[in-house]
């Protein structure tokens, strides 16, 4: 398969994998807009109810993201500059963009970023800072009630 070709069958998985996504939002912002507050159930109703909307927020943003990796896809295949590694300028190849058809980097691009990503020292939530004063609250002096 030549690269036209290749990039004709990308935008074509890109298209329907957006037009998917597009769907399946606007099914879920329906459903979000038509939610009424339950008027029977039990305290165990009432947190699947919330389990279900918290777990369904987080497919939606996830989905969000994905469609605007595939909308910028489209935007620079119609720019020409698709299939270039916004890091190294180098072409993306042909496997991965198969692989992940609205990747932004190279293997080696990708891994170098996310290698940076996990060495970014954790927060420690051990020690917050009181707003109100100068002070530090310390966690580890507070007894938690479960």
């Amino acid at each position: 398969m030549n690269r036209r070709q290749l990039m004709t069958k990308l935008r074509q998985i890109l298209l329907r994998r957006r037009d998917a996504l597009r769907r399946s939002l606007s099914g879920e912002l329906r459903r979000f807009n038509a939610w009424e507050e339950p008027t029977v159930g039990d305290l165990a109703d009432d947190a699947l109810d919330t389990d279900y909307g918290a777990v369904n927020s987080q497919l939606a943003q996830a989905e969000s993201r994905e469609l605007a990796s595939i909308e910028t896809a489209l935007t620079m295949m119609q720019e020409g500059s698709y299939g270039k590694c916004d890091e190294c300028g180098q072409d993306i190849p042909p496997a991965r963009l198969q692989a992940l058809p609205y990747a932004t980097h190279c293997v080696n691009c990708q891994r170098t970023s996310e290698s940076r990503e996990r060495s970014t020292p954790a927060m420690d939530w051990s020690r917050l800072r009181n707003s109100d004063s100068s002070e530090d609250l310390r966690l580890d002096s507070y007894e938690f009630i479960s």
